[in-house]
């Protein structure tokens, strides 16, 4: 016994650094040991930090931006593609229940204005194999009709004498023209701006009935590109001097809503180029039976996309819905080019309240809700 001590002495003072570095071990691994135990048994203290996630809706008044929204939540509140949801605020809950019925009952859901401006709220989990994520969410809703005016505030900042760039040297009267000219261009003025400016998803909606329907297709379409390119060039400046990223980093989703106003057309043989140029095979006489065809044609989009129910969504051949996306997506050619050179994923997305699958789900929305959550 006596003999087994004397080597262990012995070995302990020839390997000093070995020993002392054992007994350092053993020490960090008790409190190491201690600290997880406490974790443990700290309620909730294990849980994800939320990220958050903002959604920017932008387009004319009238496109669908609310019910768009609405119908996204009706199919979250389904538990599609996202499960364990919950809506935050009173009012968010309030809201969302009141549009839900209101479109699944198949009522027109009113545009949103000034004083209804709102962000819908919501989180939810997403699971990785082992691991877990949380997402606060937020979707904002503001009028359409901001697209159309100039905040007071952003002309008078605009025209402020005092206002200087960067280098030091006043604003010419040029400039201040160009800077609030450029901002009415745009389908969001200031009041919204600083919001989207931090957003990570962008939906750009077009509404297709209006573009049809009125008597210069191609200048419609023409008009909405330049606006929405616009507004996109806007977003990119604001992003850099911020220093908030690039905005080639988002995700940019260009949402065709009404989609359901085009079905007539189609059944009747007829295309949108009808519309766009001249009638496509199709032998008339006069010019004057070209504006009259066109005309009807016209009548005939505005008449779908006039309807108030939207109760009993039916369903399309995909042959027409793929004659529909495939020609309107020429006559946007170049707004669709241009995203696709300038962020990191551009999606083009046909939405329509009134078509449905076997499922009930309308037409493009749960694409919407896929592409737009982390």
């Amino acid at each position: 016994m006596f003999g087994f001590l004397h080597q262990l002495l012995q070995y302990v003072r020839d390997n000093l650094d070995l020993t002392f570095s054992l007994l350092i071990g053993a020490m960090l691994l008790a409190t190491a040991t201690s600290v997880v135990t406490k974790i443990i048994a700290t309620p909730g203290i294990l849980e994800p930090i939320p990220g958050s996630h903002k959604i920017a809706v932008i387009g004319l008044p009238g496109a669908g931006k609310t019910t768009l929204i609405t119908a996204l939540f009706e199919l979250i509140q389904r538990g599609v593609y996202i499960e364990n949801v919950r809506i935050h605020g009173v009012k968010t809950i309030e809201i969302v229940n009141r549009y839900v019925a209101r479109l699944s009952s198949g009522e027109q859901l009113s545009p949103t204005k000034e004083k209804d401006i709102f962000v819908f709220r919501f989180s939810y989990i997403k699971r990785l194999r082992f691991l877990k994520r949380v997402y606060d969410v937020e979707i904002a809703d503001f009028p359409g009709e901001f697209s159309k005016e100039i905040s007071v505030k952003f002309d008078q900042e605009a025209n402020a004498d005092t206002r200087s760039t960067k280098k030091g040297k006043r604003r010419s009267t040029a400039a201040k023209g160009a800077a609030v000219e450029e901002l009415e261009y745009t389908l969001f003025n200031k009041e919204f701006f600083s919001w989207i400016a931090s957003s990570r998803e962008y939906l750009f909606l077009i509404d297709i009935a209006a573009i049809y329907s009125g008597e210069n297709a191609r200048r419609a379409v023409a008009e909405i590109t330049a606006r929405i390119k616009t507004s996109w060039q806007v977003i990119e400046d604001a992003t850099s001097e911020r220093g908030i990223g690039s905005a080639k980093t988002r995700n940019v989703h260009i949402i065709f809503t009404k989609t359901d106003s085009l079905i007539p057309l189609y059944l009747g043989k007829h295309t949108l180029a009808e519309l766009i140029s001249s009638p496509s095979g199709k032998e008339l006489n006069t010019h004057e039976d070209r504006e009259t065809a066109a005309a009807d044609l016209r009548t005939m989009i505005a008449a779908a996309a006039a309807t108030t129910d939207l109760s009993t969504p039916r369903g399309v051949s995909d042959l027409i819905l793929t004659a529909i996306s495939a020609e309107n997506d020429r006559n946007f050619s170049d707004l669709i080019q241009f995203f696709k050179r300038r962020s990191r994923r551009a999606q083009i997305i046909y939405t329509s309240m009134t078509i449905a699958d076997e499922n009930g789900t309308r037409l493009g929305v749960e694409r919407v809700l896929r592409a737009t959550l982390p």
